[in-house]
Parts: C-alpha cells; structure tokens; sequence
C-alpha cells in the first residue's frame, strides 16, 4: 500500500515538474521574434537611419542573419548584413525577443565577427589546444561575445569580439541579470514597438 502510494506521489511530482518546464518552454517561445519578422524590422531600420550612416539605396543583404545568444543560450539578437550597390555597408542587429525594442545597434563598420578568427586563437592558447565552433553571444550593446569550448567539452572561456578580452563567468551572469531586469522595466513599450511589424 505505502510503495503504491510513493509510486503515485513521485508521479505527480514528475508530472507537476515537467508541467513546469513546459510553460517555461512555452514562455520562451512567445518572447522569441522570428528571423522574418525580425528582417522586416532591419529594413525599416535602413530607412531611419539612412542619413545618418550613409546609407541611402542600401538593402539588407538575403543572407542569413548571424545569431546571437544570451548567458542562458537563448536568441537575443540578429545581425543583419547592409549592402549598398552590392558591397558591404554596415550591420543591423535586431532583438530576438519582443520585450526588447527591435533595434539593439547599428554601425557602418565591419561586423564584430571579422575578429572570431584571432578570438579563436586567443581561446587556443588559453585553454591549450583545439577548440570547436563558437557560440556567439550578446548581453550588453556594443560588445558581442564568443564563447569558445575545448574539444573535450571540459573548458571554456568568453572572449569579447571588440576587445578581445576574456570575460569572466561571474561577468557575464552579472550582466544577464541586469538584461532580465531590463527586459522587466521596458517590456511594454518594447511591445507596442514590435507590433508595428507583428501586424503586417
């Protein structure tokens, strides 16, 4: 009777948990802007900032945006390629969540990942050997990440692609804190500005 009753008791527990993990799920997804939505949103962004960046005739370019992940590996951002007259002419980055205005930067300069190369040789050096593909990161404007595992998968590090600084863990869950507290203050307003795209 009492191994019936734990039986029972550790499947409602099993139960209630991935209830729970499923509306977390769940959460994320509705937060999460698609690629489409998103790439409408870097076309309006071309506009408005044409004048200021020089970029009047520019277009973004049909690749595929570059993705970029918070601390918890989630999308945060996407990086979209400005073409002008077919050549490079700046990058969009536009938020990968809806509690996030759509743009998070733009610039007329080389995207941040043309230094993945010397950040990988960075990695290989401080953790002694061969690495694999980097996760790319963003938690802050203005400084975009990659996080670089060895092959073994037992070490990591974070290098900034502007500075080339390694960046320590306790770092960056400082800053995914202040990003989540962010998202909590401009969460409404962030909204109405998404539906404008959202809508179409």
């Amino acid at each position: 009777m009492i191994g019936g009753i734990l039986v029972v008791l550790v499947s409602v527990l099993v139960f209630v948990g991935c209830q729970e993990f499923i509306a977390e799920e769940q959460r994320k997804a509705v937060n999460q802007i698609p690629i489409a939505i998103a790439r409408i949103a870097a076309e309006d962004q071309i506009l408005k900032q044409a004048q200021l960046l020089k970029w009047d005739g520019s277009q973004i370019s049909t690749k595929r945006p570059i993705t970029f992940y918070d601390f918890k590996g989630m999308p945060f951002g996407y990086m979209f390629e400005v073409v002008k007259n077919g050549e490079y002419a700046g990058y969009v980055t536009i938020s990968a969540r809806i509690d996030f205005f759509p743009l998070l930067e733009s610039s007329s300069a080389p995207m941040p990942v043309e230094n993945l190369k010397q950040c990988e040789n960075i990695a290989i050096k401080e953790l002694g050997g061969p690495v694999g593909e980097p996760t790319l990161m963003y938690l802050r404007m203005g400084d975009y990440l990659a996080r670089f595992t060895s092959k073994s998968g037992e070490k990591s590090i974070v290098i900034s692609l502007t500075s080339k600084m390694i960046v320590p863990e306790e770092e960056l869950e400082y800053r995914q804190t202040a990003l989540e507290k962010k998202a909590k203050e401009i969460q409404s307003d962030a909204e109405a500005a998404w539906s404008k795209y959202i809508s179409r």
